[in-house]
């Protein structure tokens, strides 16, 4: 399910979200298609994706992200508002274009590679678990 939220549309609120169930055509136990999606949105807006198994890509953002996903790979570039991405057995890998506010990242079998401006000052808190 994805989910953005616009501002400057006093609360406006978009969903879209694909639910597929056990058949594919009436026949049991056939591959699922694969759903893409192309969001073109204004770039203060806020952005929450929940997600299984897919690419995540997210580009030029300027509202707050948050990313939910099991076996996925995460990119975001050009990102300059706060950041949240949950995954398990997933990549993420973060490019800020600047930081203002507080970002949170965990992965659960995967990596964390993040990018950030040489002029940006931030804090790091880390946890490593077997």
């Amino acid at each position: 399910m994805l989910q953005l939220h616009d501002p400057s549309l006093s609360g406006a609120l978009i969903r879209v979200g694909s639910v597929l169930f056990g058949t594919l055509f009436g026949v049991t136990g056939g591959t699922m298609p694969f759903v893409n999606y192309e969001i073109q949105m204004p770039v203060n807006a806020s952005l929450h994706i929940e997600d299984h198994k897919s690419d995540v890509a997210v580009a030029g953002l300027g509202g707050e992200l948050a990313i939910e996903t099991h076996k996925g790979t995460v990119k975001v570039t050009a990102q300059s508002g706060p950041v949240s991405v949950d995954t398990h057995k997933g990549t993420i890998d973060i490019e800020f274009a600047s930081i203002s506010r507080p970002s949170s990242f965990e992965t659960h079998k995967g990596s964390i590679t993040l990018r950030i401006p040489g002029a940006a000052r931030f804090d790091v808190d880390a946890l490593l678990d077997d």
